[in-house]
Parts: structure tokens; sequence; C-alpha cells
């Protein structure tokens, strides 16, 4: 029999791997922020600035703003950017629920303005939008996975993001799609994706490189077939839970993010973030290893 004075539990905190795992990426990127180029008109020309090229005039006008308002004090801006992702990893690392929830929340608001900003909403209103390069943007996968946590948090889910597969399965179908657009069954169309990439790397990084866009330059039209069909397929074995569908989706990641993405472009100086595909990652791991909500309906209280 429970005693009168016997205390009420305190709500647990979220389940430890997937919240240090965002709370990890977070931190990252506050060091990453905290580069010396980030704190020079750097961060506006070689981050800001390019997201505009090819907006609405609405979103173009937006992110011109935003850069002329950071560019009166750069120093100064910059550093509060750092602050505020580094009380966002903080607050998710720390073994109290009602920091977790603090921080989730305000990694949603910070996110939400990143992707407008400086991410240009990652480029999805532009018709140039690819999965290669992280389309829909790394960090409106932040505020996504932080949803996915206060979701599940409190239920008693053994897996924190309960509609992981669900998410990741849909990014890979959109993905799938936006990559069969007519301009990357093109010579130049589909090897830019990776020329772009090629041309900030470092020169031994952007040599492993060269045979990808000098591939992709000659056959156009199978490369694109091959990336097509490979992202669709992930997608599918990703919704069944397929031991091939995950083998798949982890060539597919190893490969956009060594290619696409430049491993976030972290080892040139001007990466904010790893982008899209260690977030993906952490998508279809949680995904993997959720328990089907019948599964958790016949277990013993």
């Amino acid at each position: 029999m429970t005693r009168s004075t016997d205390r009420v539990a305190p709500r647990p905190p979220l389940p430890t791997w997937a919240r240090a795992s965002l709370g990890g990426i977070w931190l990252l990127d506050t060091l990453l922020q905290a580069q010396p180029s980030m704190f020079s008109m750097a961060m506006l020309s070689g981050v800001m600035q390019p997201a505009a090229q090819g907006q609405p005039p609405w979103l173009a006008a937006a992110i011109t703003w935003a850069s002329g308002l950071i560019g009166r004090n750069v120093v100064g801006f910059n550093a509060a950017f750092v602050a505020v992702q580094a009380v966002i990893a903080v607050c998710i690392l720390l073994p109290r629920a009602r920091w977790n929830r603090a921080g989730l929340w305000i990694s949603i608001a910070w996110s939400a303005a990143v992707w407008i900003f400086g991410e240009g909403m990652g480029q999805v209103l532009t018709g140039a939008a690819t999965p290669l390069g992280g389309a829909p943007g790394a960090v409106v996968l932040y505020g996504a996975i932080a949803g996915l946590l206060l979701a599940g948090w409190g239920r008693g889910r053994p897996e924190p993001l309960p509609w992981a597969r669900h998410l990741a399965t849909g990014l890979f179908a959109a993905g799938a799609l936006a990559q069969a657009a007519p301009l990357y069954w093109t010579p130049l169309g589909l090897s830019t994706v990776f020329q772009g990439t090629l041309a900030m790397q470092p020169h031994w990084l952007a040599a492993t490189l060269a045979p990808v866009v000098a591939v992709t330059f000659a056959r156009p039209v199978l490369c694109n077939a091959i990336l097509v069909a490979a992202t669709g397929a992930v997608a599918v074995g990703v919704w069944r839970r397929a031991a091939w569908g995950y083998a798949l989706a982890a060539a597919w990641l190893l490969f956009t993010w060594w290619a696409g993405e430049g491993f976030g472009m972290m080892l040139t100086g001007m990466g904010t973030d790893p982008n899209s595909a260690p977030l993906l990652a952490l998508l279809i791991v949680a995904g993997a290893t959720a328990v089907p909500a019948a599964k958790l309906a016949r277990a013993p209280a």
C-alpha cells in the first residue's frame, strides 16, 4: 500500500540516446558558428546572401533585409547566434525534463527563423532543391525532430520519436520527386550540384569529387535515373522496415553527405551545421527502433 507520506515521482527526462544525439549536434553547430569567419562579412557573402538567389521576390527581400540588419554589427549578431545555440544544446543535454522541454521549444523557434532567413527555406521555392544538397534544409529537420521528441515525451514510449519512420519516408519520397525535375537530367544541371561542393573543399577532398563531376556530366540521364530510383527505393525500404532498405539508406546518406553536401562544408571554415544527412540518419534509426503501438498496447504496465 502506498503511504500518504510517499512523494510522487517526478516526470522523467527524455530518453537519453535521442536527446543526446540532438543536443550533441546543436553543440557542434555552436562550435561551427563560433568559427572566426562567422564573425566577419564572409558569413553574409558566403551563407546568407547566396540563399536569396532564385527566390520569390518576397523571400529574397526578407533575406536581403536580414542580411543588411546583421551587416550593421556582424560580430555582435554572431555572438548572439552562438549564445542561442549554446543555450539550446545545454538545455537539451541536461538530465532535467523542464530544461529539455525549454530547449526543444527554443530550438523549434530558432530553426524556423534560420530556415527562412539563413537557408532560404532550403531552396524549395527556387525549383532547384535537391536531396543531394540537403533539401529541404538541415535546420528544418532540427525543428521537426524537436517536435517529435515533444510529441512522444511522457507517453511511456521506449522510442521518443513516434512518427520518425513516417517523416523519413515522406522526406525520401519527396526527394525522389525533386531529383526527377527536368534540370537534373542535363549535363550541367546534375554535375553542377557536385561541382559546387568540389569548388570550396580542401584539395584532398576535391580530388575525390572530381570523378563524380566528370561522370555526371558525361552520363546525366543514367546517373540521375539511378539517383531517383535509389532515393525512391530508400523511401519504400524505410517504410517497410526492410534490412535492404536500411542498408541502401546508409549507402545513400554516406554518398550524399560526401559528394552532395561536402560533409556540411565543415572543412571549409564556412559550414554552420553538418547538413541534412546526419539528421536523416537519426530519423531512420529512431524509426527502425520504434516499438509499434499495437505491441505497446499488449505490453504489461
